[in-house]
């Protein structure tokens, strides 16, 4: 049963002989009605707050949920962001190494290449070297007929001027 302060107040006691000072009962009664009045006005402001409180953890708890919620969101992307870094990389990796190979490859193809090329210049070489010394061997040979045949043609000279000298002189 919910007493209001104006049923304290309002409430009547029946007199017996030798009974209370009326007076002094609605004094009294005046008195707990105002503090009960009081108790009533601070209980309604402390439901408004609880109200106001309750509420307000609710929103509290539904931030927190959300900002959990954002949080394992967060954390499952940067581990996707991870793993995904991690593949690329891997493939990065293994694209580097492929084409490190196809270089390497290239590279001793074309040492191999460059090294029969300078097989051949060599063979060239020598082949021009042989030629050429044997081209001067014939050209020193022709010099050397030359100046025989010069050392010869004035021997020649020589004895025709001493025959025909020879033959003057007798």
């Amino acid at each position: 049963m919910v007493i209001t302060p104006l049923e304290i107040e309002g409430h009547g006691f029946k007199s017996k002989f030798r009974g209370l000072d009326p007076d002094e009962v609605k004094a009294f009664l005046s008195l707990i009605a105002e503090e009960f009045e009081k108790l009533v006005v601070a209980n309604g402001k402390l439901q408004d707050e609880t109200t106001e409180l309750r509420e307000r953890l609710g929103e509290l708890r539904e931030r927190e949920r959300m900002l959990k919620e954002t949080m394992l969101t967060a954390q499952k992307m940067s581990e996707e962001m991870k793993s995904e870094a991690n593949k690329a990389r891997d493939l990065i990796l293994k694209e580097g190494e492929m084409k490190a190979e196809q270089l390497m490859g290239h590279a001793q193809q074309r040492a191999s290449e460059l090294e029969s090329v300078i097989a051949d210049l060599k063979m060239e070489r020598d082949a021009v070297e042989s030629a050429l010394k044997s081209m001067l061997e014939q050209h020193l040979k022709l010099i050397e007929m030359r100046r025989d045949d010069e050392d010869l043609a004035s021997r020649l000279r020589f004895m025709r001027k001493k025959q025909a000298d020879g033959a003057t002189h007798e």
